[in-house]
């Protein structure tokens, strides 16, 4: 397996949940992300990843869908979850040991560090951390180099529901109309958007040439 030199994506995501003290456990992000409610059978289904493939899982928290992933592109295929929390991918490190994982590879993103990564992957997968990001439209542009030619990266996201909701009192989501303006700004073409979602965004993009 090629190796994969991760000096590139300066994530400004401290905002994340999980780099502050008093931050969920990651059993429950797993917790949350495994519930029917939020259809992550379907949301796997729809990413249609087949053995070989190379994925990233941007803001893997406990791992959840890093491990599905994982079983989907088999051997001859890669998992790289990233993080900004150690203690997130040190439960990540210890649950691959339980599941017998061995094409994951957990990596930790520091603020301001620069990807010279020469391996590029087939799928970039964004769940919930959309909105976490900072200056988006430079952010993604750079993340273009990460993908394959006909590579495609996913977004899903929170929409805005009830004033006193904590995800929109927090502001803890993205307005549709916003990701699709700032994706097109960066250079992506949006393929396919889902709708299954309870108030959530489901949008998968490619590249423009």
């Amino acid at each position: 397996m090629r190796a994969i030199h991760w000096f590139m994506i300066f994530l400004s995501l401290l905002t994340l949940a999980g780099i502050t003290s008093g931050s969920p456990r990651p059993e429950t992000f797993n917790k949350v992300a495994a519930d029917p409610y939020y259809k992550p059978d379907k949301i796997i289904s729809k990413l249609n990843l087949k053995p070989g493939d190379f994925v990233l899982d941007l803001g893997a928290g406990g791992g959840y869908f890093s491990y599905r992933f994982a079983d989907l592109v088999g051997n001859k295929g890669k998992v790289f979850a990233l993080d900004v929390n150690p203690s997130y991918l040190n439960y990540i490190r210890k649950e691959l040991k339980k599941r017998k994982l061995n094409n994951v590879r957990p990596v930790l993103v520091e603020k301001d560090s620069i990807s010279r990564q020469k391996t590029r992957v087939d799928l970039i997968f964004l769940r919930n951390v959309y909105h976490h990001i900072d200056n988006r439209v430079s952010y993604f542009k750079q993340m273009r180099r990460l993908l394959k030619p006909h590579g495609r990266l996913v977004i899903i996201d929170h929409l805005e529901g009830d004033p006193d909701d904590f995800i929109t009192k927090y502001k803890h989501f993205t307005p549709r109309p916003i990701i699709l303006k700032e994706m097109k700004a960066a250079g992506y073409s949006r393929v396919k958007e889902w709708y299954f979602l309870p108030n959530q965004t489901f949008i998968i993009y490619r590249m423009e040439k």
